[in-house]
């Protein structure tokens, strides 16, 4: 279950005043009540325990010096998000159960929610956050330890073990030359595979498919390593059955460049005859012109054929494959290419479109906030959030 975090009433205690963004936290004068406040005002507590604010509440009003020490602690750990420091703050005020992340309740039907969510056809940006810091930072884990709750770390554990499961399995498509899954689907897989841990109705269905999937000689092959699927988790399901999608790209490609091939050889075949023929046909009339019989010998001439220069791909109209956040401070190149001239330097958590897919490393893609704007991203400094312009 959601939580909106809009601006909280002025006149309760730990308001966010309108326009501000600061957070009040006069009259709250126990533990249990500052972390109901750090929570439901999320982002301006976020701010708040940056500057030090909280820290200085739990020593100047609650009185609690080893709390306030730990608090300090916690605000200057950099190994995880600003965003599950805050977290890992108010399960140590109140390590409380159903505690809530980001707004998101962490529970089995809160996170089936989330999950739904960061799936369905309109992912907000609030959704694919909270679940790319959950799965970063391992917060189920932490909320399992905080809480004495070890059912959502077993969770935890399952979930990235499943997820790798199915990165191994989509992998092979790319390794082979097929569709890469993985950069496409990754975050709504992620998805997939939590709702599907969560609630497991849908396992039957998915297990047929990855049985139907396996009829291609192709898939058979790519999933070679992944025993049986009547015991198989729902990462190796979902990654063999979406492998069938690929395979089926991967197939047609491989006909259309048989077939190419074939034609290649018979063009060479016919081209072969025709050298000899050509080649004869000189021999005869040299022969003829030294004897006298031929006065002028005239030869046919064809055009010189035209190099066709592959056109452009347009920014502004180009096709959009899919939405990125860039992760951390990086260059937008004008080539695919470390050392490539730079467009721009682009800041932690810019938005970009991808509008052509990995080339050695690289997304080529364009600004959501100028789509004039285009370049190269390395790809491990870009997460894709949604396989669509979102956002």
């Amino acid at each position: 279950m959601r939580r909106e975090n809009g601006v909280a009433n002025e006149t309760e205690p730990g308001a966010a005043p309108e326009g501000n963004g600061a957070l009040r936290l006069t009259g709250i004068d126990s533990p249990k009540a500052l972390a109901d406040v750090l929570t439901a005002n999320w982002v301006e507590a976020v701010a708040a325990l940056s500057r030090g604010e909280v820290e200085g509440h739990a020593r100047d009003v609650l009185h609690d010096e080893a709390l306030a020490g730990d608090i300090a602690e916690i605000a200057t750990a950099k190994s995880v998000s600003e965003d599950t420091r805050l977290f890992r703050v108010i399960m140590r005020i109140d390590p409380r159960q159903n505690a809530e992340f980001m707004g998101y309740e962490l529970s089995e039907q809160g996170l089936a929610e989330l999950a739904a969510e960061v799936n369905g056809p309109f992912p907000t940006w609030s959704a694919n956050s909270a679940l790319r810091i959950m799965d970063t930072d391992h917060v189920l884990t932490l909320y399992a330890d905080a809480s004495k709750t070890p059912r959502f770390k077993e969770l935890d554990e399952r979930w990235h073990q499943e997820f790798g499961a199915w990165t191994t399995l989509v992998n092979r498509s790319k390794e082979a030359g097929g569709p890469d899954v993985y950069s496409q689907a990754a975050w709504r897989t992620r998805a997939k595979i939590l709702r599907g841990l969560l609630d497991t109705k849908d396992d039957e269905e998915l297990r047929a498919a990855a049985r139907e999937a396996m009829q291609r000689p192709t898939v058979a092959e790519w999933a070679r390593d992944a025993g049986s699927l009547d015991g198989a988790g729902v990462g190796t399901l979902m990654g063999v059955s979406e492998l069938g999608d690929a395979a089926k790209v991967y197939d047609d490609a491989q006909r259309v460049e048989q077939k190419a091939t074939n034609s290649r050889r018979r063009r060479g075949a016919m081209s072969g005859v025709v050298t000899v023929l050509v080649i004869a046909g000189v021999v005869v009339a040299i022969a003829a012109f030294a004897s006298g019989d031929n006065k002028e010998i005239l030869f046919d001439k064809s055009p010189t054929p035209t190099k066709t220069v592959e056109a452009s791909i347009d920014p502004a109209t180009a096709e959009v494959i899919g939405t990125a956040t860039i992760t951390k401070d990086t260059p937008l190149l004008k080539e695919p290419d470390a050392s490539s001239e730079v467009v721009q330097d682009l800041k932690k958590d810019t938005r970009v479109f991808q509008i052509g897919h990995d080339q050695n490393g690289f997304y080529f893609v364009k600004l959501a906030e100028d789509e004039k704007v285009s370049g190269y991203v390395d790809k491990n400094n870009a997460v894709i959030i949604c396989p669509v312009q979102c956002g």
